[in-house]
């Protein structure tokens, strides 16, 4: 659902109840000519974009970690650099 809030604007993808179900719709182009395809349709729950939600604050935490630890190491780098010998 990476770019939900852009092709929902746009008009290309939409959240629907389909009975007890809520189904993702959305618009497919043929890449040569841009002719409209049949539109993909599929079952979505809360659930399975909790679960992607949680995986990507943990790349995030991650990925926080890693920049902390190389602006810590550009510091110490610099301040090595500024020693006169």
């Amino acid at each position: 659902m990476i770019g939900y809030r852009k092709m929902k604007a746009a008009g290309l993808w939409k959240l629907s109840r389909d009975g007890y179900d809520v189904v993702y719709t959305r618009k497919s182009f043929d890449k040569e000519t841009g002719k409209e395809k049949d539109s993909k349709v599929s079952k979505i729950t809360s659930k399975q974009v909790e679960v992607a939600e949680k995986a990507l604050r943990l790349q995030i935490q991650k990925l926080e970690g890693d920049l902390t630890d190389l602006v810590q190491a550009k510091k110490d780098i610099k301040k090595q650099e500024s020693l006169v010998l």
